[in-house]
């Protein structure tokens, strides 16, 4: 089992990240194997301090920090293609972004247990409260459906409202269609990473659509989205984010 931290220059939110993962899921200290932090352009000095909360929060010097230096377009595809390096292991990778906060536990044991008994999923998905769908009354992007009781499947070619952000009890969110892929905090199975990103502003779609995945979501989200320090109400005045 892989925990794969994705970073870049926000110790601040790294930090909140991490604090609130360990909070709400102390089981991970036992299952987590081993750690990575793909970073972009952070100094050394942070650099060290994120290793150092990870060997004290996880107990263990199995963490390895990979660091990607270049200014140039799209040159930040190569974190995600050096989770290829992985994709020969017979494991899961835990990934998380490092503005993602933890507001309940994962019980990862459970769906690890899951993905083992169901060879035909490939990932499940953790962040976003899925129950924002108005299931009683369709519009275009309310066709997330049912798989059991934990879960509900990626509705692709159709589309399901991801929720990006909260304030008070409102949630802001953006339809979305994509195939049965995300890099929202998620459980993979490593062997998808055989398939490379492009080198292009739609990577995540054209990964998704050539991996031919399989995904589910969580029914209640267990992560929100702090990466924007914009309030809400800002959100959805200059950016268009529904609620």
């Amino acid at each position: 089992m892989i925990l794969v931290f994705s970073t870049a220059r926000r110790l601040h939110l790294f930090k909140k990240t991490l604090d609130s993962l360990i909070q709400f899921n102390p089981d991970l200290i036992d299952i987590i194997d081993e750690i990575y932090i793909l970073d972009d352009r952070s100094s050394w000095d942070e650099r060290d301090k994120m290793e150092k909360l990870l060997q004290e929060g996880f107990y263990t010097d199995r963490v390895t920090t990979i660091t990607f230096n270049s200014n140039e377009e799209f040159a930040w595809v190569d974190k995600m293609n050096f989770l290829s390096k992985l994709s020969d292991k017979d494991n899961y990778i835990l990934f998380i972004e490092d503005d993602w906060e933890s507001i309940k536990p994962m019980n990862l044991q459970l769906h690890i247990n899951f993905l083992d008994k169901n060879k035909n999923i490939d990932l499940i998905t953790f962040n976003g409260n899925y129950k924002v769908q108005n299931t009683s009354n369709k519009d275009k992007w309310d066709y997330v459906t049912s798989y059991n009781d934990i879960y509900y499947s990626n509705p692709f070619p159709n589309g399901f409202r991801n929720i990006i952000a909260e304030d008070n009890g409102i949630f802001g969110w953006v339809g979305v269609k994509i195939n049965n892929f995300s890099l929202n905090p998620s459980l993979y199975r490593s062997n998808i990473f055989q398939v490379k990103f492009p080198y292009n502003t739609n990577f995540e779609v054209e990964f998704a659509n050539a991996g031919k995945l399989k995904q589910l979501f969580v029914r209640n989200g267990m992560f929100l989205h702090r990466g924007n320090e914009e309030t809400l109400h800002d959100r959805i005045k200059y950016k268009n984010v529904q609620i």
